[in-house]
């Protein structure tokens, strides 16, 4: 089980708009875009994990999940830019055998 808990990053740290915030937690940006997203189909800026070398999955506020593998665990932002990425959230992650 893995758990958004607290914290606001953002994909886009030099965000000049008036009207917004680039900061967002684990959701992301309630929109898609093809040009920026590392996962086709979650959100930009999403919390996104993958264990192993297997290919990344939405995480978002909450998921419960099974891995078919074992290996590292790993977790990013939703993002094909790093540069310019910025804060830090916190997860919880609960194992059960």
């Amino acid at each position: 089980h893995i758990k958004y808990i607290s914290g606001e990053w953002t994909n886009n740290k030099y965000f000049t708009g008036e009207d917004e915030t680039p900061y967002v937690d684990s959701i992301g940006y309630t929109f898609r875009s093809p040009f920026e997203e590392f996962v086709s189909g979650a959100n930009l800026a999403a919390l996104i994990g993958r264990v192993g070398i297997e290919k990344y999955f939405e995480v978002g506020l909450e998921i419960n999940f099974t891995s078919p593998i074992s290996g590292d665990l790993e977790f990013q932002i939703n993002d094909n830019k790093m540069s310019d990425n910025d804060g830090s959230i916190l997860i919880e992650i609960t194992v059960s055998r």
